[in-house]
């Protein structure tokens, strides 16, 4: 019912479209596009040396759209210190990889199962997995919202 009304909607003064959501819940699967799946983002904050193995962790268990970003972090490990040009130097942060994915409800469980999976060293800094509310998404070209939004590309 969303969907139809963004799309028949006519374009205001600004180009945008504007839709009366009064009628609409404030909150909740159904605000997020009209279906009845929520969506959630899972953030991955991995060591990069393990990159290669989610990512195949990821496409094996179909999940093929992330974002992948570098970052620097400290997760309450032991300080270390390494000697740098002949002084020693406390390294405060560790480089780390972050994966942001944008999944459906029914895909939470099998994202974090496959990220659990193929992270793991058994060593500290391994990093962690976040499971995060998302309280709207869009893409950017078709204007799909919810979980229209994070399936799949048919091309």
């Amino acid at each position: 019912m969303l969907r139809e009304e963004l799309n028949g909607s006519a374009p205001g003064p600004n180009g945008d479209r504007h839709i009366d959501f009064s009628s609409e819940p404030s909150e909740g699967p159904t605000a997020l596009g009209g279906d009845d799946t929520i969506v959630k983002l899972v953030r991955a904050i991995v060591r990069p040396e393990t990159l290669g193995d989610v990512l195949k962790a990821l496409y094996k268990a179909e999940v093929t759209g992330f974002t992948v970003s570098r970052v620097q972090g400290h997760g309450g490990e032991a300080e270390t210190v390494e000697t740098y040009r002949g002084t020693s130097v406390k390294m405060d942060l560790t480089e780390k990889v972050m994966i942001d994915i944008g999944v459906s409800e029914p895909f939470v469980d099998v994202t974090v199962q496959a990220v659990l999976g193929s992270a793991r060293t058994g060593e500290i800094g391994d990093g962690k997995v976040f499971v995060l509310p998302v309280e709207g998404v869009h893409r950017i070209r078709t204007e799909e919202r919810g979980t229209a939004a994070v399936t799949p590309v048919s091309t």
